[in-house]
């Protein structure tokens, strides 16, 4: 957002928000990806989206270059936390998108002042019950949750612990979301059966 929120709102804190959502749809190892797919922006800088898509349809070569820069800071980055960038399954990469639209959706209407302005993003249908993840926090607090997360993640994955956190919405409301954003929204070929994650 550029700093341009009602108060300080860091990559960290959407992180949170982001892994929340992909633990209460799927899993464990889908929140550890999801805690860390910004991970890259800690060298890379957070680029706003508006730019970074005027650049990729202006500037020939952009988006292959800035992907292959994303890849590099993810090599180093995300083995750190237990995460193996060559090894990430396909739908937790799709559910880790659908979960940042999902936060972009909760974050604008909570840290901004968007008016009747439409956003030009396939956002997928809205959520409900995670607005607190969006509260101004000290950044000292967003600092130990993610910490925290990261940790209490990286050892459910490693133990196996494949299980969604207690749902603090309907599953069948994230399902929903998920479901109707995924049949609107290009797929990649080669994709395995939804239905294997419970999500068909």
């Amino acid at each position: 957002f550029t700093g341009q929120t009602h108060y300080f709102y860091s990559v960290a804190q959407h992180s949170l928000l982001v892994s929340r959502l992909c633990r209460d749809l799927i899993s464990n190892e889908a929140a550890l990806y999801g805690l860390v797919h910004d991970a890259h922006e800690a060298l890379l800088t957070d680029m706003p989206t508006p730019m970074k898509l005027h650049l990729k349809q202006t500037c020939p070569g952009f988006a292959e270059e800035w992907e292959r820069m994303e890849a590099s800071a993810d090599a180093i980055v995300l083995p750190l936390f237990g995460v193996d960038p060559e090894a990430i399954d396909p739908w937790i990469k799709r559910v880790v998108k659908w979960a940042d639209l999902c936060a972009l959706d909760i974050e604008r209407r909570t840290l901004m002042d968007t008016g009747p302005r439409r956003w030009d993003l396939p956002l997928p249908p809205r959520v409900h019950g995670y607005g607190g993840y969006v509260l101004q926090m000290r950044p000292e607090d967003v600092h130990s949750a993610f910490v925290k997360s990261a940790n209490e993640l990286y050892a459910a994955t490693r133990d196996g612990i494949y299980s969604k956190a207690a749902g603090r919405l309907p599953t069948a409301g994230l399902r929903r979301s998920f479901r109707e954003w995924n049949a609107s929204t290009p797929l990649s070929q080669g994709m395995p059966d939804l239905q294997v994650y419970g999500l068909g």
